[in-house]
């Protein structure tokens, strides 16, 4: 029987899972991070639209200037950290990113280990 509660790792991404299965079967390394982010576009857009929805519903309450610009720059650095990445992975391998893992997962141990952590959430 499944659990309920949220079980997802430390340092766990649904960009970073897509990359690595897109490895495993065989995409270089810059199309694998390209397919992660087009995977990302329907859950990105299907989420703008539902909040959208309930703004356009509930009104912006003078907010209108704020909502605007937060947009406009959410997707202008979104996109330059898209390219960025992208020029990243042309040149480089994932190691950084494993060894930040690797990191992530053995400080997770140390605080278990040493009792500041429960194992379970």
């Amino acid at each position: 029987m499944a659990s309920s509660r949220n079980e997802n790792l430390p340092a766990d991404s649904r960009s970073g899972i897509t990359m690595t299965v897109a490895r495993w079967i065989g995409l270089d390394r810059e199309s694998a991070g390209r397919f992660s982010f087009l995977l990302a576009i329907p859950i990105i857009a299907g989420a703008g639209l539902y909040k959208g929805v309930d703004l356009f519903q509930t009104g912006f309450q003078g907010y209108g200037s704020e909502f605007f610009w937060g947009f406009v720059s959410s997707a202008v650095s979104g996109f330059v950290v898209i390219w960025a990445l992208l020029g990243y992975l042309r040149r480089h391998s994932f190691k950084a990113f494993m060894y930040y893992r690797l990191a992530a997962a053995a400080l997770v141990l140390v605080l278990i280990a040493t009792g500041a952590r429960s194992a379970t959430i």
